[in-house]
């Protein structure tokens, strides 16, 4: 809702319409200019998860997986795959279609009095654009980045396994496309957008505490903020720890955040390798909480499959805590090596390099007060507010 929330701001007048239901997203929000139409749960409404929800359990043998396994998200291939994304796809037309006469029906005044039509996410980014055209509005999609960085550019497969993905980005007169690392400025310019806005999220500090305080630890902190995505990768971390020498395996601890619906395998992938004095499962994590992990922690890494320039590493670089990730080159541009940041490379030595990373900070050999000063020095992540000033303006200029 903070792209609501950007408008409401600004004194626009905001009228939302939905076919998903988030309990703590646009229900909870309340302002004179905000209008809600509940058009019904769509078919892929999330449901809330967290670390005691056992009902979507799924066994993964680590042992059998390599850290140099790259695992993609939402990439099962195969006929009844394609059937699948084509049925849903299918599905999301024909909604389209009959959603369109009632919403005309209904709320004619409100499209003759719009500014602007917005297309949030693929979903019904068609119907949008289409009463944008019937209404003669201008026509913004907004994406939170795209699963499309699992095709490596192939647009064949993208049409068949991501049908509604990659027909959901239409060309628009403004496309405003969050840099998550998932080559989404690409995938905007092959689906014909021309006016792009590409730039990462801010760090939304304001809802953050201003200072923090780290709690008395005589073990060296390493934090993962890998929530309930399989593709976040912890065993990654898990198999460099393997590697560590005793004496430094017993100066550390890894925090992880994951409750994926393979949780209990990665905790007896942990006992496998002896690590469970060294791992800690923090349960019941929000973003504030994980927030102050980060920046009391000694080292924060992620080593995601589909980028790593997510929020974890974007708030490592703006409140200057060491990390290290995964040479994909989604982080590079905003701290390269010589700007503070460690980076690993995906090959068959990437447990034994990530340790020898790990042991490095630990003993000082790479020396985190300079990995925190360069990191101080860096200001190509703005805050959450900076960025919206910037989005609002470009949305501004083009109205």
């Amino acid at each position: 809702m903070r792209f609501v929330k950007m408008f409401l701001k600004n004194n626009c007048k905001v009228t939302l319409f939905t076919t998903g239901k988030d309990s703590g997203g646009e229900n909870t929000l309340s302002h004179p200019l905000f209008e809600l139409h509940a058009l019904g749960a769509s078919q892929g409404a999330v449901k809330k998860q967290n670390a005691t929800n056992t009902n979507n359990s799924l066994l993964t043998d680590y042992n059998k997986i390599q850290s140099e396994d790259i695992i993609m998200p939402f990439t099962a291939k195969g006929y009844m795959t394609i059937f699948r994304r084509w049925a849903e796809f299918t599905y999301t037309l024909a909604k389209s279609v009959k959603l369109k006469g009632k919403l005309i029906k209904s709320f004619d005044s409100v499209f003759q009095q719009a500014d602007c039509i917005i297309g949030y996410e693929a979903g019904l980014s068609i119907l949008a654009k289409n009463i944008a055209t019937q209404y003669k509005k201008p026509f913004i999609n907004k994406f939170q980045g795209t699963i499309l960085a699992a095709t490596n550019r192939n647009s064949l497969i993208a049409k068949l396994y991501y049908p509604k993905l990659y027909w959901g980005i239409n060309q628009s007169d403004l496309c405003l496309m969050v840099n998550d690392g998932t080559d989404g400025e690409y995938w905007a310019q092959h689906r014909g957008c021309s006016n792009i806005r590409f730039r990462p999220h801010g760090v939304s500090s304001s809802d953050y505490p201003s200072s923090v305080e780290r709690a008395e630890n005589n073990k060296f902190v390493i934090f993962n903020n890998a929530s309930c995505s399989a593709w976040k990768r912890p065993d990654r971390i898990v198999r460099a720890m393997s590697y560590l020498p005793l004496e430094i395996r017993e100066k550390v601890i890894l925090k992880t955040t994951y409750f994926g619906p393979d949780r209990e395998s990665l905790i007896n992938f942990v006992k496998d390798k002896g690590l469970t004095d060294c791992v800690e499962f923090l349960d019941n994590f929000d973003h504030i909480d994980s927030n102050v992990a980060l920046r009391t922690a000694d080292l924060v890494i992620m080593v995601n499959d589909m980028s790593n320039l997510g929020n974890p590493i974007l708030e490592s670089i703006f409140y200057n805590t060491p990390f290290i990730t995964i040479n994909d080159g989604s982080v590079t541009p905003f701290a390269d090596q010589s700007e503070g940041g460690v980076y690993i490379d995906i090959n068959k030595d990437f447990d034994k390099n990530m340790a020898k990373s790990i042991s490095d900070i630990v003993t000082g050999k790479i020396d985190t007060a300079d990995i925190r000063n360069s990191l101080s020095n860096n200001d190509k992540v703005k805050t959450l507010e900076v960025e919206q000033a910037d989005e609002f303006e470009r949305i501004s200029t083009m109205l």
